[in-house]
């Protein structure tokens, strides 16, 4: 009998690819009724399970799985103390979180944003702002309109002085007032003093976030761009090269890549085809990959 971590070595034929897609036994019915919602169009709810996914193979206790996740979301040094980062996800402010299991260093910091997600702009303060501007988070463009009013400190009512910056209206109160506000990614990038890595299929940071109605960019330096084709064919490139891979460990990064490729594919046009490696189609569950078929790009 064959090893059941057969499907994870690097040789293959195209046969026996096409053996291991069709042994997945999960059909569509039994998954739960949160992940089928979780594949929907256009659910704001990403953190529910894809990032929780995301977090159980960044958190896997085989530190190979978890190197190939650091690789993966493009980490220069996917190690530290001789380890592999902890790549874990957080229900509040940074989406991921990647820290040194010995000396708890914080190394990584990432925002998942699939399309129809909230670009979840937060109240700033008018220093954040100018940290931001500092430490080159945020690149102002000539057409800038100029200081920030002194109003935008607090909750206030929109004048014409305060119009040309962003605002968020502020809730809970009786009067109609509003907030100076920013992207979550520009505080989190400000206060951690490091990049925020931004897994995305809408473009650049400052398309994700519109940033360009306002006249300002988010600097691709300090906001980077992952997508999410770029990161499945890189993680799927590493694991099926791995022998001797825990069970637990193929389901979380087959669960993983099921969740987040298919809500992907909801959104892909003919013309925006994305590529899917073979070692991704290895990883592919049977119930994805008939439709996945339709979002790959022709060679």
């Amino acid at each position: 009998m064959s090893s059941p971590n057969h499907r994870f070595r690097s040789s293959s034929t195209p046969e026996a690819e096409a053996h291991e897609v069709a042994v997945d036994p999960t059909p569509i019915r039994a998954l739960r009724r949160e992940e089928l919602w979780a594949l929907q169009p256009y659910n704001p709810h990403e953190t529910r399970l894809q990032n929780k996914a995301l977090g159980q193979v960044g958190c896997s206790q085989d530190e190979r799985i978890r190197v190939a996740m650091a690789l993966a979301l493009s980490i220069a040094e996917p190690r530290c103390c001789g380890q592999g980062l902890i790549i874990c996800d957080r229900p509040v402010g940074v989406d991921l979180e990647g820290t040194c299991g010995v000396c708890h260093r914080l190394a990584f910091l990432g925002e998942h944003k699939p399309e129809g997600a909230p670009a979840h702009e937060k109240p700033a303060s008018p220093q954040l702002l100018k940290d931001a501007v500092a430490a080159r988070v945020i690149l102002l463009r000539p057409e800038w309109p100029g200081p920030l009013p002194p109003s935008c400190a607090l909750p206030h009512v929109v004048s014409s002085t305060c119009k040309p910056f962003p605002h968020k209206r502020d809730r809970g109160i009786g009067v109609e007032t509003s907030r100076f506000c920013l992207p979550q990614v520009v505080e989190d990038s400000v206060k951690h003093n490091m990049p925020v890595t931004l897994l995305t299929d809408r473009g650049t940071a400052s398309e994700t976030y519109q940033t360009c109605s306002f006249h300002y960019d988010l600097n691709p330096e300090m906001v980077p761009v992952r997508t999410t084709a770029d990161f499945l064919n890189a993680l799927a490139n590493r694991v099926v090269a791995l022998p001797n891979v825990a069970a637990t460990d193929r389901a979380a990064v087959r669960r993983l890549i099921a969740l987040l490729l298919c809500r992907t594919g909801w959104h892909i046009r003919p013309e925006d085809a994305i590529y899917l490696s073979p070692p991704l189609k290895r990883l592919l569950p049977r119930w994805v990959y008939p439709c996945a078929r339709r979002w790959e790009a022709p060679r």
